[in-house]
């Protein structure tokens, strides 16, 4: 039996039982009814021989569907797979649907394409017949046959589990077929309204397996299964070992059973956020819809035979965000017309790097067929989606703290709040449902930790990880275990936030997802985010220059600071560094070099962000060749002249629907190329600014012909280079309109003195 585990994975999703009595489980699908699965297996094998110990891994991902045609006393289930990746951790062998088929392989992907039928007598849930639709003599000659693996298999045919009662605690016995696998039993473990949850269990000298499936109560269609085995690896050269499980989950869900790597990181488990509850929601507002969609282009990331798509909002946080869908997938080739391929996509789920980081929306999407579908990619130009945006409402609730268990139960969401025989020391379960879901701080206590739940009461050659996506099958999610301390006063309650998610969406937008290198290559496709040229400093710094603290002033109020240092620093906006000079008029020397002012931040050495400018321009008074910084004795005369105080005014320029792509010309006129084309685009981008529809500058995209090498520094690059060859200056967002700085009012000047203090004695501690 272990010897077809793939054919287990396959073909169990066809489970019900055959009675007709009401307390036993049955098969009833209705006609023209189709079902679509996605299957993950990973098999891992150590073997040892004379020539050493080897090991390989082996990772599988699977769509098949199920097409449901009824007859009077049978039903005819279609079996296609549609999709599938063979890949191993050695080398870089292995199989895809998406590849160009090698030679020997064509027959397969016709095999794959036809598809199977299983016949399935209604009465006794026993197939009466197995149609392969394309044969391979080859296989044939060889001595393999399909129909006969499959109709000996009882745990892998429709039919099983023939019979099972609908209580917990029944069993139904597979015997073994072979002097190898052990018999099978079969438990029903939990029963719900709607599903019934089986255990599969196993074990004799040699083998073991273990497993978990649910299945729809109604129907008899399966909802999930995971199965757990572990076998020797036996060859006439060769002693070893095999692990391996399998998972089957509905096809649109998210790939919680693919990896059980996830599970080795949180031994210990994670620190909770009992950050403080608001007192108000006001301020939890849905994000406006040009910011929830600032573009129509996505890009799209090909790997290992997926493609991941991405959509980057004009967000910062979840909350403002509101839940995302993105459905309706359409491939297309370069010239935008449709290609004939099916694509199928999974769930999408929204997350951003970090704070002051943009939400972005990531959707996996699957190429399904084995007909010419490695060929068909080569002409995939772009890929069209629906992106959805539902309304998502807020609530904070309070959960109970007493002596005994509690429930809350919200819109469907369950948290139950268990105190444990440790005093002060509580257990907390948060369940979500479909519309309904906790958030992740916790109000009330002290500190805590959470842990990822593993399953319970399974055999002890089960390790941490596989409990852990047992329980992951199990559950239909992630589910978590929440360790909470009350080290002061118990309180009367601690305080939850709900997010409900409605049922219509209030707001979506048609987007094409690109290839990021193509996208780059072609000017008349609208960036596929917005991007903005100001940025914030962070908030480390070089140890000699921690505590430095630049603040801006108004123009008048401006002044150096020294911070108590032989240094001397002067902070200005961007608009005020466009119109003031500033100078160091003593004529002070320093080992017969100059003192100037020179655009000198120290956190600029950390700080690597391209195609961007600080939010304030730091000048420091150095050396004119930059070496020297710290001075002692010298009084220096210093003075900012300025043309006036800096005023936006707005261009009535005809942005059309291209408003990403500025004309030059139109902008700076016809002579732009002697007047500005050697001037640092720092300097320009301090003169002219492009608004995106929420009032925020919106930074340069470099020209196709842009050398990719060269670091897209501002303060080094000129207009001359970031111009395309038609004439355009490409903006990375859509803009909404063109302000250039004016000066207004009279031209002024600012003058200042400064002492640096004396040289320090040979016993005073260093600065710098």
């Amino acid at each position: 039996m272990p010897q077809r585990l793939p054919l287990v994975m396959v073909c169990s999703l066809a489970l019900f039982a055959c009675s007709e009595q009401p307390e036993t489980l049955q098969f009833k699908p209705d006609d023209g009814e189709n079902r679509r699965y996605q299957m993950f297996s990973e098999i891992s094998i150590e073997a040892t021989s004379s020539y050493g110990s080897n090991s390989e891994r082996v990772r599988s991902h699977m769509f098949m569907d199920y097409d449901v045609e009824e007859a009077s006393s049978t039903y005819d289930i279609l079996m296609q797979p549609r999709y599938l990746r063979t890949r191993f951790r050695r080398g870089s062998g292995g199989f895809s649907s998406t590849d160009e088929p090698s030679y020997g392989q064509e027959e397969l992907h016709s095999l794959m394409e036809s598809g199977f039928t299983m016949v399935v007598d209604k009465q006794s849930g026993e197939p009466s017949d197995f149609i392969i639709h394309h044969h391979i003599d080859r296989l044939e000659d060889d001595g393999f046959d399909p129909i006969g693996e499959l109709l000996q298999d009882e745990i892998s045919r429709p039919g099983y589990p023939s019979g099972i009662l609908l209580e917990v605690g029944a069993t139904h016995e597979i015997p073994s077929d072979d002097d190898v696998s052990p018999d099978v039993t079969l438990t029903v473990k939990e029963l719900h309204d709607d599903a019934v949850t089986l255990t599969m269990q196993g074990e004799n000298e040699e083998v073991k397996l273990y497993g978990y499936m649910l299945l729809e109560r109604e129907t008899g269609w399966l909802k999930r299964s995971a199965l757990i085995v572990d076998m020797p690896l036996q060859h006439e050269y060769t002693d070893g070992h095999v692990r391996m499980f399998g998972t089957v989950i509905p096809a649109d869900d998210w790939q919680f059973g693919e990896d059980l790597e996830f599970f080795e990181d949180d031994a210990q488990g994670f620190p909770i956020d009992t950050s403080a509850q608001p007192d108000s929601l006001d301020d939890m507002e849905m994000a406006d819809v040009e910011k929830v969609f600032p573009t129509r282009s996505g890009n799209i990331d090909y790997f290992d035979s997926r493609l991941t798509l991405e959509y980057v909002h004009d967000v910062f946080d979840s909350n403002s965000l509101g839940h995302i869908e993105i459905s309706d997938f359409q491939a297309l080739d370069k010239n935008g017309d449709a290609l004939d391929i099916t694509l199928h996509g999974l769930s999408a789920f929204s997350f951003n790097f970090g704070d002051g980081e943009p939400m972005r929306t990531h959707v996996d999407v699957y190429p399904l067929g084995w007909s010419d579908t490695a060929k068909k990619l080569e002409q995939l130009g772009a890929i069209e989606g629906t992106v959805k945006r539902f309304p998502v409402t807020h609530e904070v609730v309070d959960l109970l703290v007493e002596e005994n268990e509690t429930v809350l139960e919200h819109h469907g969401a369950r948290a139950v709040l268990t105190p444990t025989e440790e005093d002060g020391v509580y257990r907390l379960k948060l369940a979500h449902s479909e519309n309904a879901y906790f958030g992740a701080a916790i109000d009330g206590p002290s500190d805590g930790i959470v842990e990822y739940d593993r399953a319970e009461n399974t055999p002890a050659w089960l390790d941490g990880r596989e409990r852990g996506l047992l329980e992951v099958i199990r559950q239909g999610y992630y589910p978590r275990t929440h360790t909470l301390y009350f080290e002061d006063e118990r309180p009367d309650a601690i305080r939850l936030m709900t997010h409900l998610i409605g049922d219509e969406p209030m707001d979506e937008s048609k987007v094409r997802f690109y290839d990021p290198d193509a996208a780059l290559s072609n000017i008349e496709l609208e960036p596929m985010s917005s991007t903005y040229l100001f940025f914030e400093y962070p908030d480390y710094a070089m140890p000699s220059h921690q505590g430095l603290e630049f603040q801006v002033d108004s123009i008048d109020e401006v002044e150096p600071v020294s911070f108590g240092r032989p240094q001397l620093y002067l902070t200005l906006t961007q608009e005020q560094a466009a119109l003031c000079e500033l100078e160091q008029a003593s004529g002070t020397k320093e080992a017969g070099r100059a003192l100037t002012w020179r655009e000198n931040d120290p956190r600029g050495q950390y700080v690597q962000r391209e195609l961007s400018l600080p939010q304030e321009v730091v000048y420091q008074l150095t050396t004119e060749d930059g070496v020297r910084e710290f001075f002692y004795e010298h009084e220096v005369a210093l003075s900012m002249v300025c043309d006036g105080e800096p005023e936006w005014e707005t261009l009535h320029l005809d942005l059309g629907e291209h408003s990403w792509l500025v004309e030059v010309a139109e902008l700076l006129g016809d002579d732009w190329a002697e007047a500005y084309g050697d001037m640092l685009l720092a300097d320009f981008l301090r003169r002219y600014r492009f608004l995106d529809g929420t009032g925020a500058a919106l930074t340069l995209v470099p020209p196709p012909d842009f050398d990719g090498q060269q670091r897209a520094d501002f303060t080094r690059l000129t207009v001359n280079e970031f111009v395309t060859q038609e004439g355009f200056l490409r903006i990375a967002g859509r803009v909404d309109r063109i302000e250039k700085l004016q000066a207004s009012g009279e031209a002024f000047t600012r003058e200042w003195q400064h002492q640096f203090p004396p040289l320090p004695s040979t016993d005073a501690p260093h600065q710098g």
